[in-house]
């Protein structure tokens, strides 16, 4: 008899395991990714940071999906999807941040005389 894997033990197998496995990942990305919109939304305008919560629930699947799929032990799996999530919501947050710098302060000491 051959021993089943954790994964397949907490998940199950088949569809259900990937359907069961994709919702209850997406769920807890976007409840994160909510809960972090909420703050977000005070320091930028509204209609840039409605992609936030979707970015952060892909870059959770992503992130438990590859410590899944990877032949490691328990804290190696939690720092790839970590790292994973960190590297995907960071470049979001790079971009959705950034803005073009304005022409008063495109050098220093602009429009100071001496």
């Amino acid at each position: 008899m051959r021993e089943e894997t954790g994964a397949k033990r907490a998940y199950g197998s088949g569809t259900t395991h990937l359907v069961g496995w994709l919702v209850r990942w997406g769920l807890f990305g976007g409840v994160g990714g909510f809960a972090q919109w909420l703050v977000l939304r005070r320091s930028v305008p509204h209609w840039q940071t409605l992609w936030w919560v979707p970015v952060s629930a892909v870059g959770t699947l992503a992130g438990w999906f590859l410590g899944e799929v990877q032949n490691l032990n328990w804290i190696q799996r939690v720092d790839m999807g970590v790292a994973t999530y960190a590297l995907i919501t960071g470049a979001a947050m790079v971009r959705l941040l950034r803005r073009p710098p304005s022409s008063s302060s495109s050098s220093i000491g602009a429009g100071t005389s001496r």
